[in-house]
C-alpha cells in the first residue's frame, strides 16, 4: 500500500502541468454565479428546464428499477443467501464488462449516427421493453435481470456522456450552477 500511495503522489505531481496555469483556473472561479441564479436560469429557459426534467426522470427510473429488482430478487431467491450473493456478483460483473464494452465500442458510433437525444433514449427504451417482458412473463426473472443490467450500464456508460453533451452549449458559469441545482437535488 505504501508503494501504491507513492506512485499515486508521483502520478499526481506529473499530471499537474497538464491541468494548465493557475491564472485561468482562478479567473473561471471568479465568474461563478449563485445557486439562486442557476435556479432562475433553469426555470426560465427551455434547454435547462428540459435537462433538469430529464435528470429527474432518469433518477426516478433508477430508483424504480432498483426497487423492482430488489423485490423480485428477494422473492426469487427466498432463504438462499448464497444464490442472492451470486446474483448480485453476476449483476455487477455483467454491468462492469458491458459498460466498458459499450463505452469503447458503441458510444461514439451511436452519438455520431443518432444524435444525443436518441442516444439518451436507448436505455429507457430497452428498460421499457424489459419491464414489459417482466410483466408478461412474471414467472421469469431474466427480464428483470436485463432491466437492472441495462439501467446500471446506462448510468455508467450512456447517461453521463449524453448529459454532458447537453450541458455543453450553456455558458460555463450557468452550466456549473445548473448542474449544482439539478444534480444536487437528485
Amino acid at each position: 500500500t505504501v508503494v501504491g500511495c507513492f506512485f499515486s503522489v508521483v502520478t499526481l505531481l506529473l499530471a499537474r502541468p497538464l491541468l494548465g496555469p493557475n491564472e485561468r483556473r482562478a479567473k473561471a472561479a471568479k465568474q461563478r454565479i449563485s445557486w439562486k441564479e442557476g435556479l432562475d436560469y433553469a426555470t426560465q429557459d427551455k434547454l435547462p428546464r428540459n435537462l433538469a426534467i430529464l435528470v429527474f426522470l432518469l433518477a426516478v427510473q433508477t430508483a424504480a428499477v432498483d426497487y423492482v429488482f430488489r423485490v423480485r430478487a428477494a422473492q426469487s431467491f427466498v432463504q438462499d443467501e448464497a444464490a442472492l450473493a451470486t446474483l448480485f456478483g453476476l449483476l455487477n460483473a455483467t454491468v462492469g464488462v458491458g459498460a466498458i464494452l459499450f463505452s469503447f465500442g458503441l458510444t461514439r458510433p451511436l452519438l455520431e449516427r443518432l444524435g444525443v437525444f436518441i442516444f439518451l433514449s436507448v436505455v429507457p427504451a430497452i428498460c421499457f421493453a424489459s419491464a414489459g417482458a417482466g410483466l408478461l412473463l412474471p414467472e421469469l426473472f431474466i427480464p428483470i435481470f436485463v432491466l437492472k443490467t441495462v439501467e446500471m450500464m446506462g448510468s455508467l456508460s450512456l447517461n453521463q456522456p449524453g448529459l454532458q453533451l447537453l450541458y455543453a452549449p450553456m455558458r460555463l458559469d450557468l452550466r456549473d450552477a445548473l448542474r449544482a441545482v439539478t444534480d444536487g437535488a437528485i
